[in-house]
């Protein structure tokens, strides 16, 4: 009895002289980790070439320089070459009318960008982007008559005008080296001048000249490929 009075006693003296115990989280850490650190580029400007270019007959090369964070200017210019193809042409066709034969001729490739890199956690100049961009083409070539019936060389030419929307990824495989993978749709203008021959009669016999045929309008278009880039300051 003696000792259930003792433990009652002890039992009330630890309440009264209890304090409450306060549990203090501290998320502080748990913030910082989850904030995503920044990558920063070791490249303000890229210099770049198109190889896929080559197979639509453009030698084209692009720079591009970082203008904001999140911001940058991209230009593209090059020449472009006409009617390519594998092989060895050959000109045949009727001798007793004309067989004409176009050859390829140099022209150029211009075009004009903003990019802007939407993506937290990284600059401008890597990863993904989005870019409104410009682009003027055009294709030079001539046409001849191999048989003789007609003298002259005409010049054609084809030309395009487009606005492109691309969307891309700029990856860096090292320090100054990146791919650029882009892929776009717009719409633009097409026009073209292109010359055959036509057989008339003078009044006294029949005769060959040459004859001017242009077309153009409005049209979709695409836009897609894959630059390689080195890097510097």
């Amino acid at each position: 009895m003696k000792l259930f009075s003792c433990l009652t006693a002890l039992l009330i003296t630890s309440s009264i002289f209890a304090q409450d115990e306060i549990i203090i989280i501290d998320r502080s850490k748990a913030r910082i980790k989850a904030q995503r650190e920044i990558k920063n580029n070791e490249n303000t400007q890229v210099y770049k070439f198109s190889p896929l270019s080559l197979f639509d007959g453009e030698i084209l090369f692009g720079y591009e320089r970082q203008l904001t964070s999140k911001g940058s200017f991209d230009v593209e210019l090059g020449p472009t070459l006409s009617k390519i193809s594998f092989g060895i042409p050959g000109h045949y066709g009727n001798s007793f009318e004309p067989s004409l034969g176009q050859t390829s001729a140099m022209g150029f490739v211009a075009g004009v960008a903003y990019r802007y890199y939407p993506l937290d956690g990284s600059e401008s100049l890597n990863r993904f982007y989005v870019s409104p961009q410009f682009r003027y083409k055009i294709y030079n070539h001539t046409v001849e008559d191999y048989s003789g019936f007609m003298d002259g060389t005409q010049r054609g030419n084809e030309t395009m005008a487009n606005f492109f929307f691309n969307f891309g990824y700029q990856s860096w495989l090292s320090e100054t080296f990146s791919l650029d993978f882009y892929f776009g749709m717009g719409i633009g203008n097409y026009s073209s001048r292109d010359y055959y021959w036509e057989n008339f009669f003078n009044g006294n016999d029949w005769e060959f000249r040459w004859i001017e045929q242009r077309t153009s309008g409005a049209r979709y278009v695409l836009n897609a490929g894959i630059k390689v880039g080195i890097g510097s300051k």
